[in-house]
Formats: C-alpha cells, sequence, structure tokens
C-alpha cells in the first residue's frame, strides 16, 4: 500500500512538471499598461478632468516604467487650463497601480488596473488620489486601442440596400423588375388601362380567329 502510494505521488509530481505552470496563472506587471489612454474624471467642485496619458513599459517588468500626459481641468464657471504631467508608475502582481508625478505636479496617487485580456494586457486604469495645489482627482484612464475585443463585422458582402419594396434595390427595381415593383401601374393592365384583350372600358374584345386584329 505504502508502495503504490509513493508510485501515485510520484506521477503527480512528474505530471506537473511535464505541463508546466497552469495556462490560468495570471501574471500582472508594470508592462500590462502600455501605450496611450484617455483619461475621464473629476476633481473637487465639480472640476471636469480630461485629457490623454502615454504609459511606456520598462525594459524588466517588475519595475518602474515612465508615462507623459496632456490633462485638462474644467471647473464650474472657470477657464479651461491644461497641465503637462509625467513621470512614473508601477504596478504590482495584485493589479495595484501606483502613478508618481514629478513634473509638471508633485503627487502619488493610485489604484488598480482592470479589464486584462487574454495576454493579461490593462484596457482600463482606476486612479485616485490628492495632487497638491490642483485637486483631488478621482479618474479612469482606458486604452484607446482596446485589446482582445472583436471590432464590428460590417455590411454584408455585396447586398444592395433594400427598398421600401424590399428586396429591391434602393431605386425600387430589382433584377428585371420596374421600379413600380415588376408590376404595371395598373396592377397587371396596360396604362391606357387594357389589358391583354381587355378594352379600356373594361369590356371584353373579341379576338380574330385568324390571330388578326380584334374586333371592336
Amino acid at each position: 500500500m505504502r508502495k503504490s502510494l509513493v508510485v501515485l505521488i510520484g506521477l503527480i509530481v512528474a505530471s506537473g512538471l511535464l505541463l508546466g505552470p497552469r495556462p490560468s496563472e495570471a501574471v500582472v506587471n508594470t508592462c500590462s499598461v502600455n501605450g496611450i489612454y484617455n483619461l475621464n474624471g473629476y476633481g473637487q467642485n465639480n472640476t471636469r478632468i480630461g485629457g490623454t496619458v502615454t504609459f511606456t513599459q520598462p525594459g524588466t517588468c517588475t519595475l518602474a516604467g515612465t508615462f507623459t500626459s496632456s490633462i485638462t481641468f474644467k471647473s464650474d464657471g472657470g477657464a479651461e487650463s491644461t497641465l503637462a504631467v509625467s513621470g512614473t508608475y508601477l504596478v504590482g502582481s495584485d493589479t495595484t497601480t501606483t502613478i508618481t508625478a514629478t513634473s509638471g505636479a508633485v503627487a502619488t496617487i493610485g489604484g488598480l488596473c482592470s479589464q486584462r485580456d487574454s495576454n493579461d494586457l490593462c484596457n482600463a486604469l482606476h486612479i485616485a488620489g490628492d495632487i497638491p495645489g490642483v485637486t483631488t482627482v478621482t479618474m479612469t484612464m482606458t486604452k484607446a486601442a482596446l485589446t482582445g475585443a472583436a471590432g464590428p463585422t460590417g455590411a454584408g458582402r455585396g447586398r444592395r440596400r433594400r427598398g421600401r419594396h424590399g428586396g429591391h434595390r434602393r431605386d425600387g427595381g430589382g433584377r428585371g423588375h420596374r421600379r413600380d415593383g415588376g408590376h404595371r401601374r395598373h396592377g397587371g393592365h396596360r396604362r391606357d388601362g387594357g389589358g391583354r384583350g381587355h378594352r379600356r372600358d373594361g369590356g371584353k374584345r373579341r379576338l380574330c380567329p385568324h390571330g388578326g386584329l380584334p374586333e371592336s
């Protein structure tokens, strides 16, 4: 029994070594945030905050990366102002994110990265903190080019825009159809009111038995 247990444990360990790390094990670090992000948020006194932030990942993903930004502030009744802020950022394996501004403003704010794709790249950041001399902020940064999601498929190939009669071209005529939908103006009769073998007054014409002109 003991020998069988030892063999079983050995097989489990060996299979674990062969399979390697499980795919479900996420790897989040500073390189999970990279590129241009659109910024939206609010500060004290209903101050509207917007702009863009460009993150540049480091060569070693466990170290801090750098960022530059152009941030606009607009309070109620006040003029809009723009602040160019740059500094460093760091993302931990638990998705905690720390942003340290060293130019344009001096502050350390933080939050979380979220909306990770299959490559553990973060499509969003949720940041809050106090920027001394400016305002207390709460912001969401969304990646300008989202990753991990399929875009719209677009219109069907070679399909025409349907008209009011359904299945016809926009000008009303399908293949081999007239603009009025394939029917004559008077429901199968000629425009002058006379259909095939009919008089305009609705009475039937008598056809000549020899295929000549119809008799009146």
